[in-house]
């Protein structure tokens, strides 16, 4: 399985899942729809190549790393886990994420193409202040590390 490729997917994901980290602890719920431009930086990741070498059906990426806000300061965790759900020449992966902040947590997931430069995937829940989102993110893959992301949540 094309590691890189897999890994920028996953920090994208990810980044989303950290989403709404501009909120500060004491805000019980978000109360309006909110927009962030986030950051996300893979720092560690493995490949789980489950059947012949090379991409395969279930294969799958884990990844984790920060999330940072707009001016690059360190905001928040986050965890992810892709598996690819189709092989082939453009291969299709289902990913999961979780993003940690000091308000909550909260959950994203995507069918994305391996190849795309650009993704959605959906705001799926949270914790904490983010217990009453929904919403989505777009992400950019810079590189194989740096994915831009912009989310949106909505109560």
């Amino acid at each position: 399985m094309r590691r890189t490729v897999m890994a920028a997917v996953g920090v994208g994901i990810v980044a989303l899942a950290i989403g709404g980290t501009g909120w500060s602890s004491a805000s019980p719920r978000i109360q309006s729809t909110t927009t962030m431009h986030l950051v996300a930086k893979t720092l560690r990741g493995t490949v789980v190549d489950v059947q012949a070498r090379g991409p395969s059906l279930g294969d799958q990426e884990v990844t984790s790393g920060a999330v940072l806000d707009s001016n690059g300061h360190k905001i928040g965790h986050f965890a992810n886990i892709c598996t690819l759900v189709e092989a082939g020449r453009n291969p299709l992966a289902q990913c999961i994420t979780t993003g940690r902040l000091s308000s909550g947590q909260v959950t994203l997931q995507g069918l994305t193409r391996l190849a795309a430069a650009n993704a959605t995937a959906a705001v799926t829940g949270g914790t904490g202040s983010y217990a009453n989102v929904r919403g989505q993110a777009q992400l950019h893959r810079i590189n194989d590390q740096t994915t831009k992301v912009t989310v949106t949540l909505t109560p």
